[in-house]
């Protein structure tokens, strides 16, 4: 009876907090210091954003036995696979501060003392920024039980059923290729597209591509992604990367009206999560030509020259003067 009591007040009471800070963003994190075998806890999070939105992530790290379920996710999409627990929002709440919470169960054999630990990812000034949440420690335990006596049971020699072999699962090796294509739409008007074909890559990624200067670049199809241009520089950020294998990206690019003609390259590279380690790809360099007859270099207006048409005088042809003979009349005289 004791021993139940003090279970149940361990479940119901006793919770150690976490707070910790990032500028005016905070998280808050209420957790069990203690779990009985086979049973349920719940855990809170509550987070203080204060003006950031957009993407967002959670992400705990838990040891192997346990299983999770979510209760409030404030709109995130909620996902455990392979002992890590994320919260997932495309677009963090309006609210200021908030509070999510799931259910975490150890299996029944789970005993002993664990660590969690975890993070609060975010977008700000187009980049990727994490708060560390402080490491959880809690107990998992079995309440005792009196045993029974056992009767003895007369040993049958029953043939053994052959088990199955257990298939371990294999972890994917991620990979990654892409290839960029520019296309001309109009004088110096131009459409970059990257294709990607990856394989065992989710989660947060980002490309980066440095384009030329005397050069602006403009959102086209970013495919969930948050799109930025500064500096010449044209990122796309994700804090989910699309789940297809294959898939493409493309932005607008034109020139300036002082941009000279002739030769230029782009390049850029791709970065991801690989093992909570970031991973980078580099793209292959691509060169292009701005042939636009509408950019003229200083502003400078280009003027026909007015070409003279030489004249040409025609030959007055003089026509011969022909003189009439004078006939002279005879004179007759009169008698």
């Amino acid at each position: 009876m004791i021993k139940q009591f003090i279970l149940l007040v361990q479940l119901l009471g006793l919770f150690f907090y976490h707070l910790i800070f990032s500028g005016d963003i905070a998280v808050t994190q209420k957790f069990p210091t203690s779990i009985s075998s086979g049973t349920e806890a719940i855990v809170e999070i509550t987070i203080k954003k204060n003006d950031i939105s957009g993407f967002a992530k959670i992400q705990q790290n838990f040891p192997d036995g346990f299983t999770a379920e979510p209760l409030d996710t404030k709109g995130a999409t909620f996902s455990f696979k392979e002992n890590k627990i994320k919260f997932i929002w495309m677009a963090l709440p309006v609210e200021n501060e908030f509070t999510i919470s799931y259910k975490i169960k150890p299996n029944e054999t789970t005993t002993g003392n664990f660590t969690v630990d975890g993070k609060f990812s975010f977008i700000s000034e187009s980049e990727r920024k994490n708060i560390d949440i402080p490491s959880a420690t809690f107990s998992v335990g079995n309440e005792l039980a009196v045993e029974e006596p056992k009767l003895t049971e007369p040993v049958t020699n029953e043939p053994l059923l052959e088990q199955p072999p257990v298939v371990e699962p294999t972890t994917t090796v991620a990979s990654i290729e892409c290839k960029r294509t520019i296309e001309n739409i109009e004088g110096g008007k131009y459409k970059v597209t990257l294709n990607f074909d990856k394989k065992g890559i989710q989660g947060f990624a980002k490309t980066t591509e440095q384009i030329p200067n005397g050069f602006t670049a403009t959102e086209n199809d970013s495919k969930g992604g948050v799109f930025s241009f500064k500096e010449q520089e044209v990122k796309k950020l994700w804090m989910a990367i699309p789940k297809e294998d294959k898939y493409s990206i493309s932005y607008n690019m034109e020139a300036n009206s002082e941009t000279a003609n002739g030769n230029y390259n782009i390049k850029g590279y791709f970065s991801y999560l690989e093992n909570d380690v970031t991973s980078k790809y580099d793209i292959i360099e691509t060169s292009f030509e701005l042939t636009s007859n509408q950019l003229v270099a200083d502003n400078t207006i280009v003027e026909n020259p007015i070409v003279e048409k030489p004249v040409v005088e025609k030959p007055v042809v003089e026509k011969p003067v022909v003189e009439k003979p004078v006939v002279e009349k005879p004179v007759v005289e009169k008698p």
